[in-house]
């Protein structure tokens, strides 16, 4: 967040995606803990190890990230609170996946669901589910910018009462290809006259 609040240089870097995703999750769970000091949640992160470096400009891919696992935080810290039940306990699953030219980053939660008449308008500015003064309906309307400016997407899977997943879907096909060399790549003369 603090690397986000000095302005991007909106400049693509070559990024161990993994390594970016743990990093801004454990920035996303220090400041939620220090909001919500006596809530535990439990985090599970599976990375696929095949996942390799990715052209990404770090700090807004970053506020996606923290964005999602502070919506799922919520999510099942409101679960916890109106239907609370011995048994249940909070969970954030994080994981990336790389298959079929794509990379896959998933943000699931336990938590409250969003129900399909609203799935909709999430992504809609100044929409929100959160009581007046929680939300400000900003946040994944700037996902699904950021996502775009990516040339990825953004996808929501969710029913009521078992939780919500977002996914981040980003196309690799350059993925590992210094940029200079692709424009180099792709301003060589073709053909042979």
């Amino acid at each position: 967040m603090l690397q986000h609040s000095r302005g991007s240089t909106g400049t693509k870097e070559l990024t161990d995606i993994n390594v970016f995703c743990q990093r801004f999750v454990q920035l996303a769970r220090n400041t939620l803990h220090s909001r919500h000091p006596g809530f535990e949640v439990r985090y599970i992160e599976n990375y696929d190890p095949g996942m390799g470096q990715v052209a990404i400009i770090q700090q807004e891919l970053g506020q996606v990230l923290v964005n999602l696992v502070s919506n799922a935080h919520y999510a099942v810290m409101e679960r916890a609170q109106k239907n609370p039940h011995p048994g249940y306990q909070p969970a954030i699953n994080i994981t990336t996946e790389k298959k079929a030219g794509k990379l896959v980053i998933s943000v699931k939660d336990n938590g409250t669901g969003i129900p399909a008449q609203v799935q909709g308008k999430v992504f809609q500015p100044f929409f929100t589910t959160k009581p007046e003064g929680q939300g400000t309906g900003l946040g994944l309307a700037m996902v699904y910018g950021l996502m775009q400016q990516h040339q990825g997407f953004v996808c929501i899977c969710s029913k009521p009462g078992p939780g919500a997943c977002f996914l981040l879907v980003f196309r690799v096909a350059d993925a590992g290809v210094p940029a200079a060399r692709r424009e180099q790549t792709a301003a060589a003369p073709r053909g042979g006259h």
